[in-house]
């Protein structure tokens, strides 16, 4: 049992920390810019395991989806 709950422990501590190890992105989706309307800013990331992106939508309307490449 004691194994057990140290076992759990330790695995949600190496989950946090290797989350906290990522970077932080924001993009937000703009109804237009420059660039033209309905864009992302900035519009490509390139990620890594443990990043976060944080989606912003500036006006309401917006909606974000995630495809595999």
């Amino acid at each position: 049992m004691i194994k057990t709950a140290t076992a759990i422990i330790l695995s949600l501590v190496c989950a946090v920390s290797y989350q906290a190890l990522g970077d932080e992105i924001e993009v937000k989706s703009l109804n237009r810019s420059c660039a033209g309307f309905f864009v992302f800013s900035p519009d490509f990331v390139r990620i890594k395991p443990g990043d976060a992106i944080n989606f912003v939508a500036t006006l309401k309307g917006h909606e974000v989806h995630s495809v595999s490449a």
